[in-house]
């Protein structure tokens, strides 16, 4: 609108020219074509700013379409792969031989890497130790609260919820939840420490589970937690020769041993207090049969040299199990901390809270 404005000024101005128009007319003129002029400075700035924030967004378009191809063709390689043998068979002399060549420098890689991660972890600030420290001192001291204002409810004969019962061991709850903070994927952590932290994250989820579930299941959940922790040495092996293959096969024989126990020992069915046809009973057996199935299709993948078909397997179903008894843990500690959190003096002042408060608990 501004220059078809300034063209219509300026053809004014030339007319008014030719006519011989008094001074004061063109000077009026020349006035309103420069105002013009002033006016359009800011908005050409604009326009430019705007083209530029255009052009970089087509630019950012088009590495993201660009991506999303790769991340498409890998997705494709990935699943057309899955039949392909990528190693000899576990018993090929060559590859034990390739193995002992080959697996010392992995070995001295291995260590060199993990060496690095711990001293840049320590030395390095930004890396998250002093913070994951401190959260672990406030994390500890909070839990240690609890537990005492557990006991002084229970003392004082006041109802406790069960999900309090977490707070029976402070320590374990402030150390996942820190360990949860430590392994996200957006902690500054190196990679290698985050190997390591998320192995030790394993033994307060076994203690925090252990004291809500069937006695009879522990050595399940136990073992479960063992063989993520060696999956996770196999993830640390990845590529090497020979070695991934025998753990592979190592954790799908170990399942499948635990789970054949556990149906043999009648430990999946129901409980003296549980009704026998109870969904536990049901649905726990087949559950047990199938996953054996699946370890031992992992087994025989890993020994014939079908890793990628084994590492879908085998470690998927670990990952999985782990990762939902992890959430469980997480679950109890965050709940046992919510309901003490429900009576503090701030919470309390709400009627909601003084009203319906033991529905909120349980």
């Amino acid at each position: 609108r501004l220059a078809q404005m300034k063209a219509t000024w300026t053809r004014t101005r030339d007319v008014a020219q030719a006519g011989q128009s008094p001074e004061v007319i063109l000077q009026q003129i020349e006035a309103t074509l420069a105002s013009i002029e002033a006016a359009q400075l800011p908005l050409k700035a604009r326009e430019e700013a705007v083209l530029g924030l255009q052009a970089d967004m087509a630019a950012k378009q088009a590495r993201c379409d660009e991506m999303l191809a790769q991340i498409l063709k890998a997705r494709k390689s990935a699943v057309q792969g899955i039949a392909a043998r990528e190693s000899l068979p576990f018993w090929s002399p060559e590859l034990w031989g390739h193995a002992r060549t080959a697996l010392p420098h992995r070995l001295g890689v291995i260590v060199r890497g993990f060496q690095t991660s711990f001293r840049e972890y320590i030395r390095d600030p930004s890396r998250g130790l002093p913070l994951h420290a401190a959260l672990l001192l406030v994390s500890t001291m909070t839990a240690c609260a609890a537990r005492r204002k557990k006991r002084q409810w229970k003392d004082s004969g006041v109802g406790v919820s069960p999900i309090v019962k977490v707070f029976d061991h402070p320590y374990s709850a402030a150390l996942i939840l820190v360990l949860l903070v430590a392994t996200a994927v957006n902690s500054p952590a190196p990679a290698r420490v985050k190997d390591v932290l998320a192995a030790l994250a394993l033994l307060p989820m076994i203690r925090l589970v252990r004291a809500v579930i069937d006695p009879r299941l522990v050595p399940a959940v136990r073992t479960a937690a063992i063989l993520y922790a060696v999956d996770l040495v196999r993830q640390t092996f990845g590529g090497t020769p020979l070695v991934e293959q025998a753990l592979l096969i190592v954790e799908s024989l170990a399942a499948i041993v635990m789970l054949g126990w556990l149906l043999h020992s009648g430990r999946l069915g129901s409980d003296s207090e549980q009704k026998p046809e109870g969904l536990r009973a049901r649905f726990l057996p087949p559950l047990a049969k199938l996953l054996m199935f699946s370890f031992a299709i992992g087994c025989l993948a890993a020994t014939l040299g079908f890793t990628r078909l084994a590492r879908l397997i085998t470690p998927a179903t670990l990952s999985g199990g782990v990762l939902a008894l992890s959430l469980y843990a997480y679950v109890r500690v965050g709940g046992g901390a919510a309901v003490i959190g429900l009576q503090s003096w701030l919470l309390q002042r709400l009627q909601m809270v003084r009203n319906h408060g033991d529905r909120i608990q349980w």
